[in-house]
């Protein structure tokens, strides 16, 4: 599968996956890494997201989490 069509696939399953229900993070490829970035809510949200990642890949693919935990202000 090329890059660009793998993270297609990673951003919907992140907007589709209750525990994530995501859109605004951002997703790259290079190599065999996958490296996530943006702001979550929540250390759970932070790892729910590379759950959901990790879950979509072939084992010899690695993810780097590079989220940060900002708290909510309504």
């Amino acid at each position: 599968m090329l890059p660009q069509h793998r993270v297609g696939r990673l951003r919907q399953l992140l907007a589709t996956d209750p525990r994530t229900n995501l859109l605004d993070v951002q997703l790259r490829i290079t190599g065999n890494r996958v490296f996530i970035a943006g702001r979550v809510e929540s250390d759970s949200l932070r790892a729910a997201v590379e759950q959901v990642v990790r879950e979509a890949l072939p084992p010899e693919m690695q993810v780097v989490n590079n989220l940060s935990v900002t708290a909510y202000v309504p």
